[in-house]
Parts: structure tokens; C-alpha cells; sequence
């Protein structure tokens, strides 16, 4: 029995198919389409000069298959996520995703499919240095107001972080110093994206001695002296005092105060160091002074016998 040519070329192509699909079927089997998920850096391009993103997702999830064999292959890092942002305006928008994955490899989706970005524009603004000032000078030592140079900088940065900056501020410690203070000090705003230029200023804190003046002392005693004696007077060692401070203080001060001499039932003089009471915002010197309350016997029987609140100071 012989066979047409058209039905030998039938017979022959119908067995081709049959030996590739088989092929297929075997392939597959042994190398099978395997699906496989990683995470992709997200990249962006085409940003406008000018302007700056508020915020972009670090990276996306891409899903991808390929064969058995190919996947043991593949590497995240051979994927590229990126957003075109070419054109942009300020504002927020929505941005597909689009993902280029390695040859041999069908990408399937990305996830998300599209984000969500704010753009601004880049602007500069001047804004004005202030000084944070911590403790105080000295005893004895004012400061005067500091002085910054260059006292304005100027801020770079997206235009909605800048309309919340008013100034920035430098901190300078001047406890306990008798001497001015010049240090040059870092200046930031705290804020990412936001560079100031200087970057740096110098600080400059004058201290001076505050004034001085000498005032008389006012000795206090409390409390009676023993029955028939009475007080003769009262008197301080030194009477005189120097206080230092303020012009305002020093113009209004009449005398200080010590800390009260107790008296009673003293039937002799009664001497003690005390200390005085240093008057707010001001420095005495010496601290402490003599106080003598020199008691008599009392010639006149019910006079000068009460109780002493306090007697002035000789010499005042």
C-alpha cells in the first residue's frame, strides 16, 4: 500500500507536533515554570530641577516566574523598580511603577502598581540666629547681650518645611565664668532636608564686673535681757560693707540686715559672728560681722526692760 505525498507530509507534521509536544511535556516535568516573589530597591528618574520628594517608598515587591533551573539563578539586585517623574509639578501624585527583570524571566505584577508621592520645590529663605543662654556668670559678674556673627543664615529646603521655621538657635554654657565667652558654634534646624548656609556662627557673650557700692549695717537682736539690765547698744564689726550688683539695686539700698542676735536673759554684753542677709540679686562682702549688744544694769527700775527687736548699728 503506498501513501499520497500530501499524506505522508500530514502524517509527517502531525508527528512532529506529537514529538514536541512531548518534549514540552517531558521538559516541564523535569524543569518546571516555578513563580517566586523579592523585594526591589524603588528608584526614581526625571525629577524636575528644583524640586525635592517628601517621601518615597524605600522598595516594592515584584512577582516573577521562570523555570526551575533559571530561578536558582536570579538575583533581586537584577531587577530594576523605578517612577518616572518627569514633568512633575508640586503637589501630590500618583506615579506607576515600572519594573525591568532579568532575561529569561517573565515579571507578573508589582506591588503596589502605583505610589503615592509629594513634591515641593526647592526654595531659600534668611532666617535669624538666637542664642539659648544656660546658667550665669561669676559672683559679682553680669553678662551683656551676646552678639552673633553672621546674626541671619540663609535655609535651603522644601517651601512647606521652611514656612514653619522662624530662626534657629545655638546654646552657649556661661555657669560660673569671669571672662566673656567667644566660641564658634554649629547652627542646624534639626529638619532632614533642610541645609543652612553658613553652617557655623560665632558666638560672642561680653561679662563684666557688676557695680560695687559700700552700705552700713543694721545688727537685729531678739528676745530680753535678764530683769533690771537693759540694752545699751548695738553695734557691728565692720559697720560698713561693700555690695556688689545691679546700678537699680545699689541706687535703692540703704543698709543690709544680719541674721538676729538672741539676748535673752543676758545680764552681760553679748558678742557673736553672724551672717547677713544677703539682699536678693546681690553680693556682700564679708559675709559674716561682729555683733555686739552691750547690756547695762537698768538704773531706772521698768524702763528699757521690754523686748528688743532690733537696734541700729553704731556708725549709722
Amino acid at each position: 500500500m503506498t501513501f499520497k505525498w500530501r499524506e505522508s507530509t500530514a502524517f509527517r507534521l502531525l508527528a512532529l507536533f506529537l514529538a514536541i509536544v512531548l518534549w514540552v511535556y517531558v521538559t516541564h516535568q523535569r524543569n518546571p515554570i516555578l513563580e517566586r516573589a523579592a523585594r526591589v530597591d524603588l528608584q526614581q528618574q526625571g525629577l524636575p530641577a528644583g524640586m525635592v520628594i517628601q517621601e518615597i517608598p524605600s522598595s516594592v515587591t515584584v512577582y516573577y516566574k521562570s523555570s526551575k533551573g533559571r530561578l536558582a539563578l536570579v538575583d533581586a539586585g537584577e531587577f530594576e523598580a523605578r517612577v518616572n517623574l518627569a514633568g512633575a509639578e508640586k503637589g501630590t501624585h500618583s506615579f506607576p511603577v515600572r519594573v525591568n527583570g532579568p532575561t529569561g524571566v517573565e515579571v507578573i505584577r508589582v506591588s503596589p502598581q502605583r505610589v503615592t508621592l509629594s513634591l515641593d520645590r526647592i526654595i531659600q529663605k534668611a532666617v535669624p540666629v538666637t542664642v539659648n543662654i544656660l546658667g550665669s556668670p561669676a559672683q559679682g559678674y553680669q553678662r551683656l547681650e551676646p552678639v552673633v556673627t553672621p546674626p541671619v543664615v540663609e535655609a535651603r529646603g522644601p517651601s512647606q518645611v521652611l514656612q514653619e521655621i522662624e530662626r534657629v538657635a545655638v546654646t552657649v554654657d556661661i555657669r560660673g565664668t569671669p571672662t566673656g565667652i567667644v566660641q564658634v558654634r554649629p547652627v542646624s534646624t534639626g529638619v532632614e532636608g533642610v541645609k543652612l548656609h553658613p553652617d557655623t556662627v560665632k558666638v560672642t557673650i561680653p561679662v563684666e564686673s557688676l557695680p560695687a557700692g559700700t552700705v552700713g549695717v543694721k545688727a537685729r537682736v531678739q528676745g530680753s535681757p535678764a530683769a533690771g539690765f537693759r540694752v545699751e547698744s548695738v553695734s557691728a564689726s565692720p559697720d560698713l560693707v561693700k555690695v556688689t550688683g545691679g546700678q537699680d539695686l545699689l541706687d535703692r539700698l540703704e543698709n543690709v540686715t544680719t541674721a538676729s542676735v538672741d539676748i535673752a536673759g543676758a545680764a552681760a554684753d553679748v558678742t557673736k559672728k553672724v551672717k547677713i542677709i544677703n539682699p536678693q540679686g546681690a553680693l556682700v562682702e564679708p559675709r559674716e560681722v561682729d555683733v555686739t549688744v552691750e547690756i547695762v544694769p537698768d538704773t531706772v527700775p521698768g524702763e528699757n526692760n521690754g523686748a528688743v527687736e532690733s537696734a541700729p548699728a553704731s556708725g549709722e
